[in-house]
């Protein structure tokens, strides 16, 4: 049976930062401001994350007249050559307005979203459609807790990826039933890892999503986070897929076009170079 490290391996191919194209973080050296999770769950283009992140992007700064998305998705994709910042423009995001299900239900509507990027061909990972959430199970997270002050930690360029953490489910919400609304795992979340994939250790599908951390006294972050069952996920690209304009998906290049054309970022300095 595969073991963590080799399930991550696989697993960080699909995760997705969200960032700002305008403005850089403030901490030398220059990067993208980063302000959101998110993971690849359809090859076409689709990246699920939360409803509260598709509302920073709107509310994300933009020059006078500038029609585009002013964020971008940015997948960090390590080749044999070093890490390439493959940039997934945005083309539409997805905000359900409801998520029915068969039986009992007693939560509100999920904090789930979906953002459709242009490229095509890209890692996915397996949203479960019937978790099966038990008390004690053991998961792990990945994603970009604090954005990119987390990555240049020490001054500088110190990180080019996501950050891996692993717990167990703490509870089921509102306790352990069919439809249950969300789940606790034991481990520190902050902001920017909203969006994050909640996966099985030993064969990497998702099983939730974060969305939110504990915090004391609102501001002081526990050791939970919660997280909203993969059921829903699978809900939300039946959904996208339903949406025409998701069908204009075939005109997109696909990743291993884009990689043709990507620049290498130099881990000093956080700008792109030409592979030699």
């Amino acid at each position: 049976m595969p073991e963590l490290p080799d399930t991550y391996r696989e697993v960080r191919k699909s995760i997705v930062a969200f960032v700002h194209r305008f403005g850089q973080s403030p901490t030398p050296p220059p990067f993208p401001h980063i302000i959101g999770t998110g993971f690849v769950i359809d090859s076409d283009g689709i990246v699920a994350t939360n409803d509260h992140v598709i509302d920073e992007i709107g509310r994300a700064p933009r020059p006078p007249g500038f029609q585009e998305w002013p964020v971008a998705g940015m997948l960090l994709h390590m080749t044999e050559h070093g890490m390439v910042g493959v940039p997934l423009p945005i083309v539409g995001v997805f905000k359900p307005q409801d998520m029915p299900v068969t039986g009992v239900y007693y939560g509100e509507k999920p904090d789930v979203g979906a953002v459709m990027v242009r490229m095509r061909g890209l890692p996915t990972l397996t949203a479960d459609p019937k978790p099966a959430l038990h008390e004690g199970a053991l998961v792990a997270t990945a994603g970009y807790p604090m954005g990119t002050p987390a990555l240049v930690a020490p001054g500088y360029l110190n990180q080019l990826g996501p950050t891996l953490q692993a717990g167990i489910i703490s509870a089921v919400h509102p306790f352990p039933c069919d439809l249950p609304h969300g789940f606790t795992v034991n481990v520190m979340t902050q902001g920017g890892a909203s969006g994050s994939p909640v996966f099985r250790p030993e064969d990497g599908s998702v099983i939730g999503i974060v969305y939110a951390g504990l915090h004391e006294n609102e501001q002081t972050p526990t050791n939970y986070t919660f997280a909203v069952p993969s059921l829903y996920l699978a809900k939300l690209v039946e959904q996208v897929r339903a949406v025409p304009e998701f069908a204009e998906h075939s005109q997109y290049p696909t990743l291993s076009e884009a990689l043709g054309t990507m620049r290498y970022i130099n881990a000093l300095t956080g700008q792109p170079f030409e592979k030699s």
